[in-house]
């Protein structure tokens, strides 16, 4: 039993800390850096132990099966997927069904289950096959009538370097598929295909389908479990001391007891809720995301840009603090020069309030003559939550304008 308590909560900090490791709340803390080893630290680990044990011959193949993996479109982790959803359909075809009828596991829990795992294959090959909205020069004019350029994020007259198209609004190049994307979110290896503007909606039904199928493979199992310690009387299983004392079975000597009845469905079932509730999560901020209107790629956009106008801020700051430094020691130095001197003094001082208070005012200045602000950093796409869904199941690239 505490295996399978230690396995869930192992799980759940592990997804915790890739997923929410390079927020600004754990950027710069210990949950942000057991974020870089697990993403990059470990493989950089990795790399330098197999250059100085096996040489610099197969470091470099090393690297091309890295490649090949990881920056290349290949099937791997689509066949991953398959052998892990067929591979508990198979243990429950061979240690669940068995005990199907049950006192709680109906009879109609079997074409169900079977139905359940047929529609998240069918939507598993959906989402890969889809197009995410691929942009061509044939097609990059619809793509660029669906988003206006926000003048922040996106401007027009941008080229792409290696489609050598002009880029649309919230559309960027996907380095692994090598192709431009309208709405581009992420490329998602396990489908091996880009989530963009025409495939959201694919993405969002594989995952909460993915999610669902696990937490239903989880409920049976509790269904049929239940149905097994009703039987077997497991409650009142236990033994008589030396004492002649009764004394009930420990619960690892009843879960011991149900492993080896029921065969390989509670490791399933364990195995089972983590990925249910990592993937319901995933597709519950893929929810959020579209009812704001913005995109994986655009969050850590909007974030950058956001730290780039703090450290700009910041600079200048420091450079009229200084200049004000400056002003006063000069003021010090000629506080014994006559009237025309501190007349020219005064004027400098007003010269430069009145810049500072030219650059308080200059919000209402057009944002290529100026620097940017944060109250600029506005996401001009938000709509509202419902036009947002909408636009995520009617993309705008697939409908006529006139």
């Amino acid at each position: 039993m505490w295996f399978a308590y230690l396995w869930i909560i192992v799980s759940v900090v592990v997804v915790y800390i890739l997923l929410c490791g390079p927020t600004d709340f754990h950027r710069n803390g210990i949950v942000g850096r057991l974020h870089w080893f697990l993403t990059r630290g470990c493989m950089s680990s990795s790399k330098r132990l197999c250059l100085s044990i096996f040489g610099k011959r197969c470091f470099k193949q090393c690297q091309r099966l890295e490649d090949h993996c990881c920056w290349k479109p290949n099937p791997y982790m689509q066949l991953v997927y398959l052998v892990l959803v067929l591979g508990c359909y198979v243990i429950w075809w061979s240690d669940g069904m068995e005990h199907i009828p049950g006192p709680y596991a109906p009879a109609y829990y079997t074409p169900l289950t079977h139905a359940a795992v047929l529609i998240t294959l069918l939507i598993f090959l959906w989402c890969s096959m889809s197009d995410p909205g691929v942009i061509t020069s044939r097609n990059v004019a619809t793509h660029k009538r669906a988003f206006p350029y926000d003048g922040v994020m996106y401007n027009p007259g941008k080229e792409c370097s290696t489609c050598k198209i002009e880029r649309p609004a919230r559309s960027k190049h996907c380095r692994i598929c090598d192709r431009c994307v309208s709405r581009f979110d992420h490329h998602c290896p396990w489908v091996n295909n880009c989530i963009g503007e025409r495939n959201v909606r694919a993405f969002l039904a594989f995952l909460f389908s993915t999610s669902l199928l696990t937490a239903w493979a989880t409920y049976m199992v509790v269904a049929i479990v239940r149905g097994v310690i009703e039987e077997s009387n497991l409650m009142h299983l236990g033994y008589y001391d030396a004492r002649n004392r009764w004394v009930p079975a420990p619960p690892l000597v009843m879960l011991q007891y149900l492993i080896h009845y029921t065969g390989l469905i509670i490791p399933m079932a364990f195995f089972c809720i983590v990925i249910s509730l990592v993937l319901g999560g995933f597709g519950l901020y893929h929810v959020f995301l579209i009812a704001r209107n913005t995109t994986t790629n655009e969050t850590f956009k909007w974030q950058d840009m956001k730290n780039m106008v703090k450290r700009e801020h910041a600079m200048r700051h420091a450079a009229e603090k200084e200049k004000e430094e400056k002003e006063k020691e000069g003021e010090e130095d000629k506080s014994k020069e006559n009237e025309s001197g501190q007349k020219q003094t005064r004027t400098r001082q007003t010269a430069a309030k009145g810049r500072r208070k030219a650059d308080s005012s200059s919000s209402s200045e057009p944002l290529s003559s100026r620097p940017l602000e944060l109250s600029d950093l506005v996401n001009k796409y938000h709509n509202g939550i419902f036009a947002n869904l909408w636009e995520a199941l009617n993309p705008r690239s697939t409908r006529k304008y006139k």
